[in-house]
Order: structure tokens, then C-alpha cells, then sequence
């Protein structure tokens, strides 16, 4: 158990330690991008991951369920062989017609041109898919310190070479899709050697029809969640311009820190959840987990009020003035991030119960529904639209997954807690918005003094309540 945890724990190093350092180097690409070109770099950010999922067809994601029907190690490496061949023959062939059809493509942002931005996107796309059966080995062969170090040094390899082409380069959106493609680059030679190791150079038709069974209705499930995450770029792009882009991809990077975060402690919090609801009485299990997720929410509310709370000040100190409405975009996907905690903890829920179809009817029709609101909204508000958008979307999805959810391994949440918490911390940000608001460095000041008094007060509050606690057991004990 213990090499579990401390192998998930790598594992999030890995995956997670480069999205904390793109979020904290934001600062420094917005500085150094002009709006437009930040809009130009987030676009095809967006195209990149559509790219991704086409010339893969998904056949990544079934192999680490697919492994293991195999027994003997010349099945196993004839399988990964057999998937390693599909995905580099299926990746070429689009690579090739994403390149004969360049006009048609070229019309998802029309202010973008094909060449040299496209181009360097998916290019840089097609050479990441040669990290896929090397990475996937790695874990299958629990060895989550080279898979981790293979990722960061992904990582860090474009991340230098990107800002070496935008600061002393002045190459601006291009120097980062340079920088990104020159990372997946250069670690191809490792990847192949270990390719060489792990894999047989034949194909089985039948291990790639099985994968293709798998991995295949996958697809509207990743598509929905571009469409979820990415698509409102798009209509911004189309309706309005990539200043307005930028504008709310610096918003959604910012309030998307409480993502990041919530992901890190999915991963760790998953195993538990599930060894309680399995190896505990249901009433036992239920009582358990509902105190846990009660004690999760109240911790995310606050981590999302922190967000909120100096959001402006984070914006006036370390971004260009260009950004400031990115405050707007901000207070609203915080909403977002707020039903995405009660989500995340319901899927858990269905997941205990194997209840995954449900789960991508939903997903699905909150992309539909996102579409709708993108089409509706978008052209009339821009970014305070899309952000609109997402929110409502997210909410439909939270009401139906909340109602269906009670057939399955249902946990309740402290509805009254959890809204006594919301409105007092809501109300505590519009006082400071209207009533106390002096410059960004005293704001600062003020807030965290605030913050450090908060978080006492509430600390040696919950301390009483455990001595009350201890005192009545004790009473209970000496009668």
C-alpha cells in the first residue's frame, strides 16, 4: 500500500509540477506577448488538443486496461508493437490530410493564418504521440520516477526554449510553438530506445480491433470535454478578436489554479474513497465519507475565495493593464470551479457503483448544452458570455448528475454548512469590492492580515469544538 501511494505520488509530480509552473510563468508570457499574439498562443493551444485526440483515435487510452489480458510477454509485446504501429500509421495519414486540407482547417480561427502558426500546432501535436507507448510502458512497469522525469524534462526543454524565442528572440506566439515542438523533439530518441524494449515490431489485427472496441466510444467523451473547456475560444475568435481571447484564457488560467489543485487531491484522495466504500460497512462507509467530503468542500470553498479574494490585486501587480477585465471572467468561472468540487466528489459516487454510461450521457449534453449557450451568448457579451456559458453548463450537469445520483452509493453533503460558508465568504468579498478598496500594495496588506486572522479564528474555533467534544466523552465514560 505504502509503494502505492508514493508511486501516485511521483506520478503527480509528474503530471502536475509543469502545469503549476506554466501557471506561475504567466505573468511573464503575458508581459512579454502583446494581447493579440497571447490569443493567437492559447488558439492553437486549443487546436492542439482536438489535433491530439484525431491522430490518436484514442487507442492510448485502452492500453493500460488492455495489457493485462495478455499472459505471456510475447503477447504483451506484440500487442504494444501492434498499437504503437496503429497510432504512428493513423497520426501520419491525418497529419498529412490536416495539411492537404489547410483551407478548410484554417476557418476554425479565420484571423489566424494556417502558416506558420497551424502548422507549428499540429507538427508539434504529431510529435508528441511518440512519448505515448513509452510513457504508458513506464507505468505498466511501475517506474513512475523515469516516467516523471521524461515529462518534467519535456517540460522544462520547451519551456526554455520558448522563452529564449519570445524574450531575446522577440518571436512571440511562434517562439512558444517552436519552443513546445523542439521539446517533443528532441526526447524522440528516448522514447524510440525504450519503444525498442518494450515492443515487438509485429501486428495482430485482432489485438487492434479489441483496442478499437475500447478505446472507440471514448471519442464523444473527449470531444465533449473540448467542447466543455475549449470550443468558447472559438466563438470568441470568431466574433470578436484574439484580444478577447487572451483576455479570458488569463482569467481561466488563473481561477483554473483551483482545478489543478483539485486534480492533485482527486489522485490521492480516489484510493481512499474507494477502500472505505468497499471494505467498510455501507452506513460506516457513508457516515465516514460523508464527513470527509463535507470537511473537502469546506476546504475548497476557501481556496476558491482566496482566488477571488485577490484575484484584482494578482491582476493590477503582475499583469499589463490589457488584463484587468480579466477579473470579470474570473469572479464568473469561479462558479464553475465551485460545482466542479461537488462533481468531482458525485463521480466518485457513480464510479463506486460502475455507473460510467450515465456519466457520458451527462458529459455529453452539457457539451451540447455549452454549444448552445457559446452560439446564444457569445455574440452578444464576448467573454463574459463564454463565461456564462461554461458556468450554466456546468450547472446543468451538476443538477442531473445530483439527482441521479441517489440510486447509486450516495453520499449526502451539508447543504446548510456549505451555504452558511458561501454566503459569508461571498459577503466578505463584495464588502472589500465596494467598501474597502485603497491601492493593490495595501489591498494586499489588509487581505492577507484579514486571511491570517480568519484562519485563526477559525482554527481555535474547531479546537473548541474538539475539547467540547473530548469533555462530553469523558463525562459519558464516568457516569
Amino acid at each position: 500500500m505504502n509503494r502505492i501511494f508514493t508511486d501516485s505520488f511521483i506520478y503527480t509530480i509528474g503530471r502536475i509540477l509543469p502545469q503549476l509552473i506554466g501557471f506561475f510563468l504567466l505573468p511573464v508570457y503575458t508581459f512579454y506577448l502583446s494581447p493579440s499574439d497571447y490569443g493567437i498562443l492559447n488558439s492553437m493551444q486549443v487546436l492542439s488538443s482536438i489535433v491530439f485526440i484525431i491522430l490518436t483515435l484514442a487507442l492510448d487510452r485502452g492500453v493500460l486496461r488492455l495489457y493485462y489480458d495478455y499472459n505471456t510477454e510475447f503477447d504483451r509485446k506484440e500487442y504494444l508493437g501492434t498499437i504503437t504501429i496503429s497510432i504512428y500509421f493513423v497520426s501520419t495519414i491525418f497529419l498529412f490530410l490536416f495539411f492537404i486540407f489547410s483551407g478548410p482547417i484554417n476557418y476554425i480561427f479565420e484571423s489566424i493564418k494556417f502558416y506558420p502558426f497551424y502548422a507549428y500546432a499540429i507538427v508539434g501535436a504529431y510529435f508528441q504521440i511518440f512519448s505515448l507507448i513509452p510513457l504508458i510502458y513506464l507505468q505498466i512497469k511501475k517506474r513512475p520516477i523515469y516516467f516523471s522525469i521524461l515529462t518534467c524534462l519535456n517540460f522544462v526543454i520547451g519551456t526554455l526554449t520558448s522563452l529564449f524565442l519570445v524574450i531575446y528572440g522577440n518571436q512571440g506566439a511562434l517562439g512558444i510553438l517552436k519552443g513546445i515542438l523542439f521539446g517533443n523533439l528532441l526526447l524522440i530518441p528516448i522514447y524510440i530506445y525504450i519503444s525498442s524494449k518494450s515492443i515487438s515490431l509485429s501486428f495482430n489485427i485482432q489485438k487492434l480491433k479489441s483496442t478499437l472496441k475500447f478505446s472507440l466510444p471514448m471519442i464523444p467523451t473527449l470531444i465533449a470535454a473540448w467542447v466543455l473547456n475549449f470550443s468558447d475560444r472559438v466563438f470568441i475568435e470568431k466574433y470578436f478578436n484574439l484580444e478577447d481571447v487572451a483576455i479570458y484564457s488569463v482569467g481561466a488560467k488563473i481561477s483554473g489554479i483551483v482545478l489543478i489543485l483539485l486534480n492533485v487531491f482527486s489522485l490521492a484522495y480516489s484510493p481512499y474513497f474507494y477502500e472505505i466504500a468497499n471494505f467498510t460497512k455501507k452506513k460506516l462507509a457513508i457516515k465516514k465519507l460523508s464527513k470527509y467530503n463535507n470537511v473537502i468542500c469546506s476546504a475548497f470553498i476557501f481556496i476558491i475565495f482566496l482566488v477571488l479574494f485577490f484575484s484584482k490585486e494578482i491582476i493590477e501587480l503582475f499583469f499589463i493593464s490589457d488584463y484587468l477585465s480579466s477579473v470579470n471572467v474570473i469572479e464568473i468561472l469561479l462558479i464553475q470551479a465551485l460545482l466542479s468540487i461537488f462533481l468531482t466528489l458525485l463521480n466518485l459516487m457513480y464510479y463506486q457503483s460502475k455507473a460510467t454510461l450515465p456519466l457520458m450521457y451527462i458529459f455529453i449534453f452539457g457539451s451540447l448544452i455549452n454549444l448552445i449557450l457559446n452560439y446564444l451568448l457569445i455574440p452578444q457579451f464576448s467573454y463574459k458570455g463564454a463565461s456564462f456559458a461554461t458556468v450554466i453548463s456546468f450547472l446543468f450537469m451538476f443538477v442531473i448528475q445530483l439527482i441521479f445520483s441517489k440510486k447509486y452509493f450516495y453520499i449526502k453533503f451539508n447543504w446548510k454548512k456549505i451555504l452558511f460558508n458561501l454566503v459569508f465568504l461571498i459577503s466578505v468579498y463584495f464588502i472589500f469590492k465596494y467598501y474597502l478598496n485603497f491601492k493593490p500594495i495595501y489591498n494586499i496588506f489588509i487581505k492577507i492580515l484579514f486571511t491570517v486572522t480568519l484562519i485563526l479564528a477559525t482554527t481555535r474555533l474547531r479546537l473548541f469544538q474538539v475539547m467540547l467534544e473530548i469533555v462530553k466523552n469523558i463525562k459519558k465514560k464516568n457516569q
